[in-house]
């Protein structure tokens, strides 16, 4: 009598070795969010970041192999929060309003993600972490490349810039940034990635990884030096916070790995005005018009005003996108950044703000366990950035803090 083969977990289909698998399809979301970022679609006088398409388009293909669920409780939460943003701005419209669609559709795209859960076991977890840090890696050394060659005297250039035709590019980042006005040397920014800051964020979040699987020192060292010319407090945060996480839980005999990059970070700062330029970004959030006081402060002083002065928007809003009026209205610095409640506040209302945000705080709420990098993604996503309709940022989260988990047992 031949003997019965065990039947497969569940949740877990049976696949031959070259099949494509749930790790797969994860990979290469957040492969395409990390390499993707700084391309776009033209549609009409606007552009589409290319990684929206993609994405949605993996996990539909997901949705259709078997590869990925829908989540009933989170699209049920989505159902509710997302209807409530259709339905004000149907109301900011019949009230002689001008939403803007535009910014509605993308946040019906953007959190759709969010929706989905993969069949990924913890195995299949470790080979999607493993396989981004590698990345993250190779990343990490042309932005250190970028920095050592501008001090040895090869001038800054925009590589992608120069093989991308221009309408295929994300306008309006400071993708080409010096690290103060008029000055030569450049900030680093990977090459691929939007914005330093955007750069930063990134490798925190592989320097956690490595950190977090306890080996590889090179890496973490790599990792850690190319955060350095980046100047951006974002990459300072989410690896801040995750490593407070792993010293106060059971991962801080492996902060051992993090020496080595310690002492080479260190010795960048010192022997380059990127110490020094980090200090005074450090200590300019009191000052007006300054990155941090752009990011931290201004916002509520500038938006939140403007919403308890509009009676008729308290309950129900001003409208999709209104909110870019008040930011951009004379007086008020330029490049100030709308943070998610007070751009919901005064678009949505109070109404939309806490039914979406419910929705967000859900999803937020899972894959704390074991990931060290969750707390610095939630404090930059929600308070950092203009992060609620930035698809780099708002997708990096959902997928890191979402989907990259265990949701079955591996067979």
């Amino acid at each position: 009598m031949s003997p019965v083969a065990p039947a497969p977990q569940e949740g877990v289909a049976r696949r031959s070795p070259g099949a494509l698998r749930p790790d797969h399809l994860v990979l290469a979301a957040l492969l395409a969010v990390t390499l993707l970022q700084r391309l776009a679609v033209p549609a009409g006088g606007d552009q589409v970041p290319l990684v929206l398409p993609v994405v949605l388009g993996l996990l539909l293909v997901g949705l259709a192999t078997g590869l990925v669920d829908l989540d009933p409780v989170t699209t049920r939460l989505y159902a509710v929060g997302v209807g409530a943003l259709v339905v004000l701005t149907a109301v900011s419209w019949a009230r002689g309003q001008a939403p803007s669609l535009t910014s509605l559709l993308f946040a019906v795209a953007i959190y759709a993600v969010a929706v989905v859960r993969p069949r990924l076991g913890r195995a299949g977890v470790e080979r999607v972490l493993d396989r981004f840090a590698a990345v993250m890696v190779v990343a990490a050394v042309v932005g250190l490349a970028q920095t050592s060659g501008q001090y040895l005297g090869v001038p800054y250039r925009d590589w992608l810039a120069e093989v991308v035709p221009e309408p295929f590019l994300q306008q309006g980042y400071n993708t080409a940034d010096p690290v103060a006005y008029g000055a030569s040397l450049y900030r680093a920014n990977g090459v691929v990635f939007l914005e330093p800051s955007f750069y930063a964020t990134f490798l925190a979040v592989a320097l956690l990884v490595v950190l977090r699987r306890g080996r590889g020192v090179v890496a973490a060292a790599l990792l850690a030096a190319a955060l350095v010319p980046t100047l951006a407090g974002n990459g300072v945060v989410v690896a801040g916070l995750g490593i407070l996480v792993l010293a106060l839980g059971p991962g801080r005999r492996r902060l051992g790995l993090l020496v080595l990059p310690a002492v080479g970070a260190l010795a960048i700062a010192v022997v380059t005005p990127v110490g020094e330029l980090f200090l005074r970004r450090a200590t300019e959030i009191s000052s007006p018009g300054t990155s941090s006081s752009l990011r931290l402060v201004e916002p509520y002083t500038v938006v939140v005003p403007a919403y308890l002065e509009a009676p008729g928007g308290l309950l129900l809003g001003n409208g999709a996108g209104s909110v870019t009026e008040v930011a951009g209205a004379p007086g008020v610095g330029v490049g100030l950044l709308t943070p998610i409640l007070p751009k919901l506040l005064f678009e949505y209302g109070l109404v939309g703000a806490v039914l979406f945000l419910l929705f967000v705080l859900h999803v937020l709420a899972a894959g704390w366990r074991d990931a060290p990098w969750v707390p610095g993604l939630v404090v930059s996503y929600l308070v950092l950035n203009a992060a609620l309709l930035q698809v780099v940022l708002a997708l990096l989260t959902i997928l890191m803090v979402r989907l990259v988990r265990p949701h079955v047992e591996d067979p």
